[in-house]
């Protein structure tokens, strides 16, 4: 996990990072966090502009670093008018140029282990259940099992590739030239249990459908920030990207946030966010949900529920005129639901989150930065001095974007020493570096 912020107004925009990244071998009771982590970086060289990513450290198996520098490369010295633009042209990179063969490979097989490892454990659930019920099984009916189970995925499956808005030729396109590797963990998952032409091609056919339906193994939420060449104010595009297959990327698109003359300022917390959202809001987002969820629940639900009973038993009501009072009860407890919610919703916008929206907006680009490194020490001071892992940590890499002075770091962590490598420094700007 990671903690990372973007806070804008009209003179800049700050960004912040923390390095923090967990590794996990076998599951979530085997992990370990490194504080090592890049996960802002420059996205040109030449333009205002910088990309953050969170969550998944790599995609198709490929770091993140190493695909971002690949397209700062492929990007050289273009420009862009908006930031939009560096968006797609970004995800165009990634559809069309960018080759990932062997970490869809990897995916494919992922996905088609998954799907026949249930298909398995199914027909073995049925062979049990005729055993049990039958004291013996003749071969004749396992296959006959096989049969009927593999069919029920496959039209399983194929309802859902209907509604997914996937197209069949995707599907025809991971089985043409995934085939020989797909048919290969046929032999191996389904061993002895009889197959026969038939089921193996519904086999194939549905580890297709698993591969391309599926988003993706771990999502990954990427931020593009700062200027275009005609954009005076500074805005911030993300987007989650959880797989890239045969040149289609499956994306899900958050709306962007602009600095205008009437959106001024911004703050816009990543990835774990709770101390960000306590600080706005004056109340933690947890507390909020139990606070409101429970108040809910009390006003519309239990109250007048007890209230009519209660009702009833004293003044000995009949079914009907109990359930008058417990709907007279229940729209009486909806509007004082109604007024505690908004009284409480004014209190959090005119003593927390506006007054700080309204300082945010006249603070220099300096003081944007300060406060974005201290909002990301804020979420790794809580998980250091709590009993949870410090999935939040290590140095906080900071940087500011203006339209004058383009991008600059505040704060940068290096693996190698500087002062030994200064042809790195020199060569950063080279066309072919």
């Amino acid at each position: 996990m990671t903690a990372e912020i973007a806070i804008m107004n009209k003179s800049g925009v700050a960004l912040a990072a923390d390095s923090a990244v967990t590794i996990s071998s076998s599951g979530k009771d085997d992990q370990k966090v490194y504080n090592s982590a890049n996960k802002l970086f420059s996205l040109s060289k030449h333009a205002s502009v910088a990309i953050m990513v969170y969550d998944s450290a790599s995609i198709m198996g490929v770091p993140w670093e190493v695909v971002i520098k690949s397209y700062r490369k492929k990007l050289d010295r273009n420009k862009f008018d908006y930031i939009k633009d560096y968006q797609k042209h970004f995800v165009q990179y990634l559809e069309q140029e960018w080759d990932c063969k062997e970490g869809e490979g990897e995916y494919v097989t992922q996905m088609s282990v998954a799907m026949f490892f249930d298909v398995v454990e199914t027909i073995d659930t049925e062979v049990n259940k005729y055993i049990e019920k039958n004291k013996s099984i003749k071969d004749s009916e396992i296959r006959k099992i096989c049969r009927s189970s593999i069919k029920l995925a496959s039209d399983s499956w194929n309802e859902q590739l209907k509604n997914s808005g996937h197209k069949a030729k995707e599907v025809t396109a991971i089985k043409t030239q995934y085939k020989d590797e797909i048919e290969e963990l046929i032999d191996g998952i389904f061993e002895k249990r009889p197959l026969n032409k038939t089921d193996r091609s519904k086999l194939l056919h549905i580890a297709a459908i698993f591969a391309v339906i599926t988003p993706g193994i771990n999502n990954t939420g990427v931020v593009i920030a700062g200027y275009g060449e005609k954009e005076y104010f500074p805005s911030v595009y993300d987007f989650n990207i959880g797989k890239i297959l045969n040149g289609n990327a499956s994306i899900s698109y958050n709306s962007p946030q602009r600095i205008t003359h009437d959106n001024k300022a911004c703050i816009l917390p990543f990835a774990q966010s709770a101390e960000v959202y306590t600080f706005m809001e004056g109340m933690g987002n947890k507390i909020q949900d139990y606070f409101f969820n429970n108040l809910s629940d009390i006003l519309k639900t239990t109250y007048p529920s007890l209230l009519s009973e209660e009702m009833k038993k004293l003044l000995s009501l009949n079914d009907a005129d109990k359930k008058k009072v417990e709907n007279l009860a229940a729209n009486m407890g909806e509007g004082v639901y109604d007024y505690i919610y908004n009284d409480l919703s004014n209190i959090r916008n005119n003593c927390y989150s506006r007054p700080v929206i309204n300082a945010v907006s006249y603070l220099s680009a300096p003081d944007l930065s300060v406060m974005a490194e201290t909002f990301v020490n804020l979420e790794s001071f809580r998980k250091r001095v709590t009993f949870t892992s410090e999935t939040v940590g290590g140095p906080i890499d900071v940087l500011i974007i203006t339209k004058g002075d383009g991008l600059i770091w505040i704060k940068r962590k290096h693996y190698f020493n500087k002062e030994l490598n200064h042809h790195y420094f020199v060569n950063y700007f080279d066309e072919d570096s």
